[in-house]
């Protein structure tokens, strides 16, 4: 069975295409969310963990941040090195800083690509400037628990519910639309927290994002939401 980048480099065409210039689906949903929490950018160090294509590495330079990318996925790496964004070649848990020197540690819809995340939580608090944060987005575990057929639905088609299956069970499951076909990781949500908390973090924010009621983008995020948002800080009296 091919391993976790084999599938990525293999898809990474595909994925490119799937994000142009605004990110797909998810991304266009998710961004706002994302800015609110992040706020003025201007002249603080970032590294945007797994940044793919650069799509929000690119927003983040624009916007006045320090933020360099760090991505093992080579053709994905390539690309965005050609927009002119600082990238490296490396791991999650192998990060290059020597000293904390970060303001924020951003994992954008990342950590479910990861099996384990233990070593790149602990690796996030090492880079961190005592203070700094770490912003995670990842797919609700509610969402990764189902590995086929994610609704129940009436007679007539209409979406009622998400089916839940196998939540406390962790395990990678291989997924394949639109010439992408790539592993994600289902842990449940404490999984996640306890990797958090016993890196020495302190959780500052916790979101579920939802459309409000009456848009019609994203609607079946209020029936059960596919998102979760949680950043954590490194507390301010932390040694390096």
């Amino acid at each position: 069975m091919k391993d976790d980048l084999q599938l990525w480099t293999e898809s990474a065409d595909a994925w490119i295409n799937s994000q142009g210039e605004r990110g797909d689906m998810s991304r266009q949903f998710l961004d706002p969310f994302v800015w609110e929490i992040l706020g003025d950018v201007t002249g603080l160090s970032i590294s945007d963990i797994g940044c793919g294509e650069g799509r929000f590495l690119r927003h983040l330079v624009d916007r006045g941040a320090n933020a360099i990318g760090f991505e093992p996925v080579a053709p994905l790496r390539e690309v965005a090195k050609s927009r002119g964004l600082e990238v490296h070649d490396c791991l999650a848990h192998s990060l290059p800083m020597k000293e904390p020197s970060e303001d924020w540690v951003i994992f954008y819809l990342v950590l479910i690509d990861l099996e384990s995340i233990d070593a790149a939580m602990q690796e996030a608090y090492r880079v961190l400037k005592p203070g700094g944060k770490m912003l995670i987005v990842n797919l609700h575990p509610i969402a990764t628990s189902t590995d086929e057929q994610f609704w129940e639905r009436d007679a007539e088609g209409n979406k009622l519910a998400r089916r839940v299956e196998a939540y406390g069970e962790p395990r990678g499951v291989v997924y394949s639309w639109a010439g992408i076909t790539i592993r994600n990781y289902h842990r449940m949500l404490a999984q996640d927290f306890d990797s958090c908390l016993n890196a020495g973090f302190c959780l500052v924010k916790l979101i579920e994002p939802v459309p409000p009621v009456g848009q019609e983008f994203m609607k079946d995020d209020r029936i059960s939401p596919n998102f979760i948002i949680h950043v954590w800080q490194k507390p301010i009296d932390a040694g390096g």
